[in-house]
């Protein structure tokens, strides 16, 4: 019943508003209200226009949004849960659904929009991680908060420099740029290139670098879900050299510190590790 109101009237309102529904394109001068619909079958309104940077790929976004699930008439997911109610990431150098990616490219910061995206651009016909298949996902509302202008990603660079020289050489060249700020060439916000690095380091079983790098990153950044993250990978990094003491104490450590979110997540993460250290007495 929370949301049945709300469906009620974004269905009314898409609705009406595909009677003046129209193609887009390049030298559309669009309106607030006007439901834009793309070949993909995206469709999204104006709530209000902005006039700042556009999104280009390369670009960083930060946006604020409410997801839902049309047919389910229930809220999938919303930024307001994560630090500073926000969700950022580089425009096409991530792994994004087909819809989101494409709507991202027609905006600018400032825009606020309403979009829905049809499973074809979505998750497609089968389940996906609880989502059930053919879902519509309604963005309601979605709020580009702040747009950069592109830049290179500097996952590839830090890790040819730590596989040729070493993880100091690789931090170094990182705080280099990272001290450039606007004028650098390279994303370096510790929250957006933490994933695609270690992900790397991992695929080469680089556990000593991994958790170099981990260590060095948790003292920069203040957002609690990279901190879970970088503190997960830590502990397994530790596993995979077969220090399991240490990696159970570092558990201990965490789950004595960590916040009810996830609480469970470590509590099941010590059992797996004490019953590993068990095993090998």
């Amino acid at each position: 019943m929370k949301y049945t109101l709300r469906f009620t009237l974004l269905s009314i309102f898409i609705l009406f508003a595909s009677c003046k529904e129209k193609p887009i394109t390049a030298d559309d001068a669009i309106a607030l209200g006007d439901t834009i619909t793309t070949a993909s079958g995206l469709k999204y309104l104006y709530l209000k226009k902005g006039n700042g940077q556009k999104i280009e790929m390369g670009s960083m976004v930060v946006s604020y949004t409410d997801l839902y699930i049309k047919e389910l008439d229930s809220l999938l997911w919303t930024t307001s849960t994560m630090h500073d109610s926000v969700f950022k990431f580089i425009q096409e150098k991530e792994t994004m659904i087909k819809g989101f990616t494409e709507l991202n490219s027609y905006l600018v910061e400032g825009d606020e929009v309403v979009a829905v995206l049809p499973d074809s651009i979505a998750y497609g016909k089968e389940d996906h991680n609880g989502l059930p298949g053919g879902s519509t996902l309604v963005y309601d509302p979605y709020v580009v908060k702040k747009v950069t202008p592109k830049k290179e990603d500097i996952t590839d660079t830090l890790v040819q420099i730590i596989k040729t020289q070493k993880v100091d050489d690789a931090l170094r060249f990182y705080k280099e740029e990272r001290d450039k700020a606007a004028q650098g060439s390279f994303h370096t916000d510790v929250d957006l290139i933490y994933m695609g690095l270690l992900t790397e380091l991992a695929q080469d079983s680089l556990a000593t670098e991994i958790l170099q790098v981990a260590d060095y990153m948790e003292a920069e950044t203040s957002d609690p879900n990279t901190l879970f993250m970088l503190q997960r990978v830590q502990v397994y990094a530790l596993q995979m050299q077969g220090k399991l003491e240490e990696a159970l104490a570092e558990a201990q450590t965490y789950a004595a510190n960590t916040d009810t979110e996830n609480e469970a997540y470590w509590q099941n993460r010590l059992a797996e590790l004490q019953a590993l250290v068990a095993e090998g007495e």
